[in-house]
């Protein structure tokens, strides 16, 4: 097992992405509030835990044991994470049908950093992209995050 630390100056983790990544939006409405909040996720599963590391030691994120096997791990972006794989994957392209999936959840966080009226007169905009982007995610029919 390598245990040196991943070059994110480089396409490592868009190919890592490409092969095990997938983009996730969860729409979320809070029972007690009515508010309703829009989630954008990375996920990447790998048995290298090491790697999943690095990645949120440079992104941010979270990286947690699947409860089904456990010798897979996964990595989660957050909102904080968010803006930072922005950059990296403008800068290194995905090349599967993850960029289609990148292009929507880059809209959908673009949309939610620059307009204070997201949550309101765009929200039918918004969860228009993030159900495109989830229906295109062979993922999301079979795995959908908790």
């Amino acid at each position: 097992m390598n245990t040196n630390p991943l070059d994110f100056e480089n396409s490592y983790l868009a190919g890592l992405t490409d092969a095990t990544g997938f983009f996730y939006a969860n729409i979320e409405r809070d029972q007690d509030s009515n508010n309703t909040k829009i989630s954008l996720w990375l996920f990447i599963c790998s048995e290298d835990r090491f790697f999943l590391n690095d990645i949120r030691k440079e992104f941010g994120g979270i990286v947690g044991r699947d409860r089904k096997n456990d010798q897979l791990y996964w990595y989660r972006s957050n909102d904080q994470s968010n803006p930072n794989l922005v950059d990296y994957f403008n800068k290194y392209s995905l090349h599967s049908r993850r960029y289609t999936q990148y292009l929507y959840w880059r809209d959908v966080h673009n949309m939610i950093m620059n307009d204070p009226f997201v949550y309101g007169s765009n929200f039918k905009s918004v969860t228009k992209l993030c159900n495109k982007l989830n229906d295109i995610n062979i993922y999301s029919k079979w795995h959908k995050p908790k």
